[in-house]
């Protein structure tokens, strides 16, 4: 990779030549495969390579970015020029500060396999017709769509105040939908498994658990409607979580924007939520020894006991509040979470569907709240319906409404299991009571 880091060197030597009073400079190449399943057979198999350089300048704080799509000299020399052009277009930003200073980041443990970056086409429809096989022994008139997908990727990135890092990855997932129909009646499910390493995946298991899926909610039932008690599964509950640490970014925050404006330091929950971003964890599919400007990731606590305790930070919003940069940045400017690991409970999952007697057990739902108010209107794409502290039949045509922070005050409880996927954690979540739209 010591050729990546040249490359980025001169471009970052082209940009100041070019007047950037500041800047920075990623470079990237890598190679992905994809495998596409429909109608259960193997229809498509592509692999793709490329590079890019982002050049990122700035004068007198106004920020101008340029990507190529190329690594030859003269591609770096027009992006650098083009990208003080930019910034020089945006006029003067008194808000900007600096740029991250050189910090010791150390390196992340596991976050390439040479199996993944070295899989050949053939080995992944071999995986690929293995995820058929598999839900074809679980119900021989399913219908299985999907895809599978390998990358490798290596990167070089350097700035201005004299950072200079390189870091490879790999990643591998499978996404698959299984469909059946019976006597006029449709089942489907849908489920995934992703990772950095080849061993942390079971590619082809998802064919089972998705076919099986599709047979759990084969003739779904409308239900009524109303206030009543749910239990989200690890991936509902992921969602909702995420949901939170998105709206942790310190932009929107400082702008107005976002329904964790001025709560930092309040309780937001009941005391037993705690959420834990962790960018460094060995493995994680979100982990990096530094994020895309340059600083070093470390764990950070989003809320805790209830209290939201920290907002995600990049250099930029660090300047402008007056404190330093969490390593939740990118280079172009945008603020994420990494690896969310809340803290689980005491009870399995079993549990608190029997402390439920009656209500819905959510699967999977469409969750995508308005990020100033948090207010939310979901769609409800998986859910069971529990009756005496069971779960009973599938449901459709049902939706969740309310607020991300009213449903957070009637978190009751978190279980003690969990689905985990490299680097995150993701528990069951009990709620009291939830608006849920239904149809009699």
């Amino acid at each position: 990779m010591s050729e990546l880091l040249d490359l980025a060197r001169f471009a970052l030597a082209e940009a100041t030549k070019a007047g950037a009073d500041s800047a920075d400079v990623s470079i990237a190449q890598g190679k992905s495969l994809e495998v596409e399943l429909q109608e259960s057979v193997v229809t498509s198999c592509d692999r793709h390579e490329g590079v890019s350089a982002n050049v990122r300048c700035f004068v007198k704080g106004g920020c101008g970015v340029h990507m190529c799509h190329g690594l030859e000299r003269g591609d770096l020399v027009h992006a650098a020029r083009a990208a003080v052009s930019s910034a020089r277009a945006a006029g003067p930003d008194p808000d900007f500060r600096t740029l991250p200073a050189p910090m010791p980041a150390g390196t992340v443990p596991d976050l390439y396999d040479e199996r993944v970056a070295e899989m050949s086409v053939k080995s992944a429809a071999a995986v690929a017709q293995g995820v058929v096989d598999l839900a074809l022994d679980v119900a021989r008139d399913v219908n299985v769509s999907g895809v599978l997908s390998a990358i490798a990727s290596e990167g070089a990135f350097v700035n201005s105040l004299g950072v200079e890092a390189e870091e490879a990855a790999t990643s591998i997932s499978n996404e698959v939908m299984c469909v059946v129909r019976r006597g006029g009646k449709t089942g489907s499910y849908s489920d995934f498994d992703a990772g950095r390493l080849w061993d942390d995946v079971d590619l082809e298991a998802v064919g089972r658990v998705t076919a099986e899926g599709s047979l759990r909610y084969l003739g779904p039932r409308k239900m009524q409607g109303g206030e009543m008690p749910c239990v989200f599964g690890p991936i509902a509950a992921s969602a909702l979580l995420g949901s939170v640490a998105m709206a942790a970014s310190a932009e929107p925050i400082q702008r107005g924007r976002s329904f964790l404006a001025e709560r930092l330091g309040k309780r937001i929950s009941p005391g037993i939520l705690t959420i834990e971003d962790d960018g460094r964890y060995p493995a994680g599919l979100h982990s990096s020894s530094r994020d895309g400007e340059g600083t070093p990731r470390r764990p950070l606590v989003i809320v805790e006991k209830g209290v939201f305790a920290n907002e995600l930070h990049n250099s930029y919003t660090a300047g402008k509040g007056g404190t330093v940069s969490t390593g939740h940045g990118s280079q172009l400017g945008g603020i994420g979470p990494t690896n969310l690991r809340p803290h689980v409970g005491r009870l399995p999952a079993k549990s608190l569907i029997s402390d439920v007697g009656d209500g819905l057990y959510v699967d999977s739902l469409l969750l995508s709240p308005n990020p100033v108010t948090g207010d939310i209107s979901a769609t409800v794409d998986w859910a069971m319906k529990i009756e005496h502290g069971e779960v009973a039949y599938p449901v459709t045509g049902i939706a969740i409404s309310g607020n991300v922070l009213n449903l957070l005050e009637c978190l009751e409880e978190i279980s003690s299991d969990f689905r985990e996927e490299p680097g995150s954690i993701m528990p069951s979540l009990l709620f009291g009571k939830i608006q849920v739209s239904g149809a009699s």
